[in-house]
């Protein structure tokens, strides 16, 4: 009888640690980013940039080196660059290929399929320039390529001909940002210190030279970005205190869309209808709640969506339907945060002297700056995603974010010491490539 009882007594501590374990991987699983494949090792690289492509492949560009894989993960080509292009620009067109530019002469278009060099044209206008006082875009088509070096700006096509060279030299200030039109028209925005603060000012070929145009939006201290469908978002100071305003502009400078925030506005994003923007909350006069700002380009409805207890920092993609995927920090006692800790917390810690490694597997993990996402349904509904231990999401330049389909996400697993360094002199990290864990990739 007593041997049948503790019989029993072990089988039914078996079964709830069985049952605790497939609840809590159930769990886990339902808000942990999937993963699709896994790179090999590759030289670390804290400041690596990532190209997705049209096709679901991505380049990886980490110090010297180039690296390709296909949608399933195969790696295509690897190539070596030189010294010559370690901080250089980079941009992708459907039309051309890889471009790669060394900010100051030299424009390589490289076959994204295979690295193999399709042309390279040397640029006899101006001259080097630092990666921050040069710029390398494309038209929204890819069909145009636009470049800005010490002192000139260069349009060219799809195959690499110039079709406009302008000196800038004779504006006042910094290039802050460069724009090419599918009509080939360009905007250039020139950074200046004034008795105001910073100004930022616009300029457009007029003949032989830049001639300026209005800002785009009311305020003082404009910055103006143009989005994919030509229109500008702009976001600036009231002219009376520090509330920010948020605009939308034709691209003659009509004003289509106006509101005025509460608190500090940063990291404004737009894709095809779709206009997000993050209102912090933060104020001179007090801290009100954070909130999303949306906006629908094609109607100009406008509405405030909650975050809750989340803390973004930036918007890492808008689904076609209006879904958001925010990339920030869950709050300490945010919904997720707390049930991890209630449930799990307790159990780990009975089991801490009988089985600690099953105590260590059930601890609840820790929810880490810089791979923590919130998605955020069109009806308003929250789902709070992770990536795994020691990845760390990458967020995307905005020319290359338009090639990449919502939903996927990228990440660098590397490990770290305390002060931000390589654990060992040849350290090594991987790319791995996530899935949002929803039913399809366009937020449905």
């Amino acid at each position: 009888m007593l041997r049948s009882r503790r019989w029993r007594g072990i089988l039914a501590a078996v079964l709830f640690i069985l049952a605790a374990g497939i609840w809590y991987q159930f769990h886990r699983a339902s808000h942990q980013l999937r993963t699709v494949w896994v790179s090999g090792e590759l030289p670390i690289d804290v400041r690596a940039q990532l190209m997705p492509l049209p096709d679901g492949a991505v380049i990886l560009r980490s110090g010297r080196w180039l690296f390709a894989w296909d949608a399933d993960g195969s790696q295509l080509w690897q190539q070596f660059l030189g010294s010559a292009w370690p901080d250089c620009h980079w941009a992708f067109s459907p039309q051309a290929g890889l471009l790669l530019f060394d900010n100051a002469n030299h424009l390589r278009c490289l076959d994204p399929l295979d690295g193999s060099l399709i042309w390279e044209r040397v640029i006899e206008a101006g001259g080097p320039a630092s990666r921050r006082g040069s710029r390398l875009v494309t038209s929204p088509d890819g069909s145009l390529i636009a470049l800005a070096n010490s002192d000139h700006t260069v349009l060219l096509d799809s195959s690499g001909e110039a079709l406009q060279s302008m000196d800038y030299s004779a504006l006042e200030g910094e290039i802050r940002s460069l724009y090419a039109e599918d009509s080939g028209r360009l905007t250039i925005c020139m950074k200046s210190d004034g008795p105001q603060g910073t100004l930022f000012s616009y300029y457009r070929p007029a003949g032989e030279e830049f001639a300026p145009v209005p800002p785009f939006g009311p305020g003082i201290s404009n910055t103006a970005t143009q989005l994919d469908n030509g229109l500008f978002y702009t976001d600036s100071r009231d002219s009376t205190s520090f509330r920010q305003m948020i605009s939308l502009s034709d691209a003659e400078g009509s004003l289509l869309f106006n509101k005025t925030t509460q608190g500090t506005v940063f990291h404004g994003k737009g894709r095809e209808r779709w206009l997000a923007w993050v209102d912090t909350g933060m104020s001179h006069s007090g801290d009100v709640a954070c909130s999303i700002g949306l906006l629908d380009m094609d109607s100009l409805a406008f509405r405030s969506v909650d975050p809750g207890d989340f803390r973004p920092v930036d918007i890492l993609s808008i689904a076609p339907d209006g879904g958001l995927l925010l990339e920030g920090v869950p709050a300490d006692n945010s919904s997720l945060a707390l049930a991890r800790r209630n449930t799990l917390q307790p159990l780990s810690n009975r089991l801490q002297a009988t089985n600690p490694a099953l105590a260590e597997w059930l601890n609840p993990r820790r929810l880490l700056d810089r791979n923590t996402l919130l998605y955020i349904s069109p009806d308003g509904r929250r789902r709070l995603c992770h990536a795994g231990k020691d990845v760390y999401i990458r967020r995307l330049p905005s020319n290359a974010a338009r090639w990449n389909e919502f939903g996927t996400v990228y990440g660098l697993e590397f490990e770290l010491d305390e002060q931000g360094n390589p654990r060992t002199p040849d350290a090594k990290m991987r790319l791995h490539r996530l899935q949002l864990p929803l039913a399809g990739n366009n937020g449905q």
